[in-house]
């Protein structure tokens, strides 16, 4: 049977970004917060309200592991990820059509019985964990029937298609038996949305291209989940069933020197059972005082508690707390996540449909409001920090507008309520400046353009 491997690292830690101190570093570099790469492996939680660079903070130890050459495997609900790493060496984007097709019902035993049980076995954890309950005895029966004649009639391989090709001739010769036309249409209701659409390529294949060997080769593996349209995600697992699966994995994964990696927003959305197993937590800005008390109960003892609670709510956009569990530092370090050679994570355009730097000029009284954007020079594009004083006070001044109008504009140019509700709760992410323009992005997107400092509406732009 097979089982992964995985390389020694190269180095002993990885380069988080810079430790932030109350004194000062009077223009001196920041000493490196760094994270003991064994450590890993008895995971790592990173915890944020909305749009405090939890993202930023993921990719940042993605980078780091891809220089080691470790194994990393992304799952990417977003498709942040895999837009923000497209470019890298070493990068692999798995996608429907291409990369991400797996085959759920093709087995590789020579033993068509033991494939069959497999499969049922299979279909059942599915449906434990989609809609909470599993099949009946008939359908299991039924299930396990035509299964079994794919098997012999096509060897190995079959693919949604196939089955359910063989579940309609099993209800045509049984349509007078009773309760058997309903167990099949049961069966084929659950399976269809897998033949279909999207969702066929990734699982309506009779050759997988994803494979457990594939994914624990050299390199980062991302996985786009975010090109899968689904409905809201929360309401396709169920969270019980959802979350044993995670609990396992953090509880198994040391054993074979692997390690999890978990993003959430709220900590008491994940299961207490993984957040005690992580031996890393790196805690961006939080709001509620439920989620803070529970965040800290894994950081620091009880008694020191109260010291933290104000820095977490404080923190700035792209800073964390980080708790080592190491015994010769037990308090959390601050830290500013992300050095200078990381800021291309934050610059890299969404690959879905990328702005022209020669858009269409809108002309009117006062003047061109969508001027083209200069080349991106990484030695002339800079963050918040160096901006020169017009900048930063179009920046304050574009903030502070947001009200009724800017969220009118910012409906009218199509931005979800998520992105709305990150523009208008917290502070850019990135501010860049060149000559006499301003740009702002969201984890890489283009949000607003604003020109020489000018006491005018910026102009909105997704």
């Amino acid at each position: 049977m097979w089982r992964p491997t995985v390389p020694q690292t190269n180095l002993p830690f990885l380069r988080l970004g810079g430790v932030l101190s109350e004194v000062g570093l009077q223009g001196r570099e920041p000493p490196l917060m760094k994270i003991p790469t064994s450590t890993l492996r008895r995971h790592v939680c990173v915890l944020g309200r909305s749009g405090a660079g939890k993202s930023f903070t993921g990719m940042v130890l993605v980078n780091e592991l891809l220089k080691q050459k470790v194994p990393v495997m992304v799952l990417d609900r977003t498709g942040e990820f895999a837009n923000a790493l497209r470019a890298l060496q070493g990068v692999i984007i798995y996608e429907p059509g291409g990369k991400l097709s797996v085959s759920p019902f093709t087995s590789s035993d020579s033993n068509p019985s033991d494939g069959v049980e497999g499969a049922v076995s299979l279909m059942e954890h599915y449906l434990h964990v989609s809609i909470g309950s599993g099949m009946t005895p008939l359908q299991s029966r039924i299930l396990r029937e035509a299964l079994l004649k794919c098997y012999r009639s096509l060897r190995q391989a079959v693919t949604v298609s196939e089955l359910l090709n063989q579940l309609r001739l099993i209800q045509e010769n049984s349509k007078y038996l009773k309760g058997w036309a309903e167990s099949v249409e049961a069966i084929v209701s659950r399976l269809y949305p897998f033949s279909t659409g999207t969702l066929a390529k990734v699982f309506d294949s009779e050759k997988p291209t994803l494979s457990p060997e594939a994914v624990f080769k050299e390199g980062v593996h991302v996985v786009n989940l975010g090109v899968l349209e689904t409905d809201e995600a929360k309401n396709l697992p169920n969270l019980r069933d959802y979350y044993s699966v995670l609990e396992r994995y953090a509880i198994e994964l040391r054993k074979y020197g692997m390690g999890l990696l978990v993003i959430a927003t709220r900590p008491t959305l994940i299961s207490e059972n993984i957040l005690s197993n992580c031996n890393t937590v790196i805690c961006h800005q939080l709001t509620s005082s439920k989620d803070i008390d529970l965040a800290l109960n894994y950081m620091v003892n009880r008694l020191e508690a109260d010291r933290f609670i104000s820095d977490i709510r404080t923190l700035g956009t792209g800073e964390a707390l980080v708790q080592l569990n190491d015994t010769r530092n037990p308090n959390p370090v601050r830290c500013k996540v992300g050095l200078p050679e990381h800021r291309f994570l934050l610059e890299v355009k969404p690959a879905v449909q990328e702005l022209s730097a020669g858009a269409t000029a809108k002309k009117g009284d006062k003047g061109e409001l969508n001027e083209p954007l200069p080349p991106r020079q990484d030695s002339a594009w800079v963050v918040y920090a160096d901006l020169p004083d017009w900048a930063k006070g179009a920046v304050s001044q574009a903030y502070a507008s947001g009200g009724t109008a800017l969220i009118k504009s910012l409906i009218d140019q199509g931005l979800s309520n998520r992105e709305i509700k990150q523009m208008i709760h917290g502070p850019y992410s990135v501010f860049s400046a060149y000559g006499t323009t301003l740009k702002l992005t969201e984890l890489g997107r283009k949000i607003a353009v604003i020109h020489g400092g000018k006491p005018k509406t910026p102009q909105i732009q997704k």
